[in-house]
C-alpha cells in the first residue's frame, strides 16, 4: 500500500527504505509505504519504483541495505588508507622527488 502525502518539511521521513512498515488490510499484514510529494513529479515513476523495490525485498535483495553495507566498507577502507598515509608521511616516506 502506498500513502501519497504532500511532502513537509517539517516532517520526519525514512528516506532510505530500512524501515519495513506494515498496515493491516482486512485482517491482512500489507507492506506500506509512504511518499511525499511535490507538484510537478512523476508519480508513475515513483510508484512504479516503490513497486519494483518492494519486488525485491520480497526476492530477499534489499538495495538500502546493500548501499548502505558498501557505504560502509568504502569509509573503513578510505580510514584505513588515511592511516597507512599519515604513517608514511610521519616517516618522512611521502617526499616528492
Amino acid at each position: 500500500m502506498i500513502e501519497l502525502r504532500e511532502f513537509r518539511p517539517e516532517e520526519e521521513y525514512d528516506r532510505l527504505g530500512f524501515d519495513d512498515r506494515t498496515d493491516h488490510l482486512l485482517g491482512c499484514s500489507v507492506p506500506a509505504l509512504r511518499l511525499p510529494v511535490r507538484p510537478g513529479r512523476n508519480l508513475a515513476t515513483l510508484i512504479e519504483v516503490a513497486a519494483r523495490n518492494q519486488l525485491l525485498k520480497l526476492q530477499g535483495i534489499h538495495s538500502a541495505r546493500a548501499f548502505r553495507d558498501q557505504l560502509h566498507r568504502a569509509m573503513e577502507d578510505d580510514g584505513a588508507g588515511r592511516a597507512q598515509a599519515q604513517a608514511r608521511a610521519s616517516a618522512g616516506m611521502d617526499a616528492v622527488e
